[in-house]
């Protein structure tokens, strides 16, 4: 990559011509050998949208977005409608209606489940050049219903749904389903008061918070950390981390009992307020009958296990 491409891109972005997405975009494609083609000579940039609306005929139990680049945000609500804005930053309203033709919104309701679909491969090639073009859709479904993303890169959203499941490239999920199943290429994600997540990724960041009612965790990952902060396991808790390389960081506000914490790792630390018995690579706390269980399973890892008790 030159150095100079890089630093135009991170200049536009400072200058807020371009998001953090599309700047990330810019230099994976910079990264790829994609030439990237400048902004028009004295060309005032600026953002003009395009908003379509639509809600299903009947009841759903399942809303899927498909997208490319863009942000979604779902929440419940006693009605579904879907917003999607396509957002085109280019020099003028001729170009950015060019851009506009470019993007196909579909939507398609069948036996109780809407799929709502950006096609942008029209406009891939805009993407990489001084032209812009995204779409973000802003969804209201019933709280009931299932939730389901898959897109490029961007941030997803949701509140007040139950189930979520997500495949994404890049980018941030903040969400606090109770049931939350996540596919993420690189990013971070935040999930509150879930009580089933699944989270399988490259490089992610996990951060779980009000965790007390989580039952049943699964995390796979290349590299990655994990924060979860709970005032006690879940009585019948299962959780298996595995990585390559990463960190986890578990703060209860009470000693756990009833459970067994497994540490598996060729190299690594650990840091515990609770006692354990280290043989070999192997580390284990055990208390009581075991109905709870937690492992970690890592290449290298970095494990600290603290307990505020009052």
């Amino acid at each position: 990559m030159a150095e100079d491409e890089r630093m135009a891109v991170l200049k536009r972005l400072e200058k807020g011509e371009i998001s953090a997405a599309e700047a990330e975009e810019l230099l994976e494609a910079l990264e790829a050998g994609v030439e990237l083609e400048e902004p028009a000579a004295g060309a005032e940039a600026g953002v003009f949208t395009d908003i379509t609306q639509w809600s299903p005929e009947g009841a759903i139990s399942e809303l899927r977005v498909s997208n490319f680049v863009g942000d979604i945000a779902a929440r419940a609500g006693e009605e579904t409608l879907v917003v999607a804005t396509i957002k085109a930053r280019t020099k003028g309203t001729a170009d950015a209606k060019k851009l506009f033709e470019k993007v196909d919104i579909t939507f398609d309701e069948k036996g109780g489940k809407a799929h709502v679909k950006a096609d942008m491969t029209k406009s891939i090639l805009d993407l990489f050049r001084g032209a812009k073009v995204s779409v973000d859709f802003d969804v209201t479904l019933p709280a009931e219903a299932a939730f389901v993303a898959s897109y490029g890169t961007g941030k997803l959203t949701t509140g007040g749904v139950a189930t979520v499941r997500a495949h994404g490239g890049n980018g941030k999920v903040e969400t606090d389903a109770a049931r939350v199943d996540v596919n993420l290429g690189n990013g971070k994600l935040t999930a509150r008061r879930a009580r089933e997540l699944a989270v399988n990724g490259g490089n992610l960041r996990l951060y779980v918070d009000e965790a007390d009612g989580l039952e049943k965790f699964r995390f796979n990952a290349g590299n990655g950390s994990v924060e979860l902060k709970m005032a006690r396991l879940a009585e019948n808790a299962d959780y298996a981390m595995n990585f390559g390389n990463g960190k986890v960081v578990a703060e209860f506000g009470r000693k756990p009992t009833d459970c067994v914490i497994k540490v598996e790792s060729l190299a690594g630390s650990l840091k515990t307020d609770i006692p354990f018995d280290k043989k070999g690579t192997t580390m284990v706390y055990a208390d009581g009958e075991a109905k709870a269980k937690v492992k970690v399973n890592a290449g290298h890892s970095n494990v600290v296990i603290t307990v505020e008790e009052e």
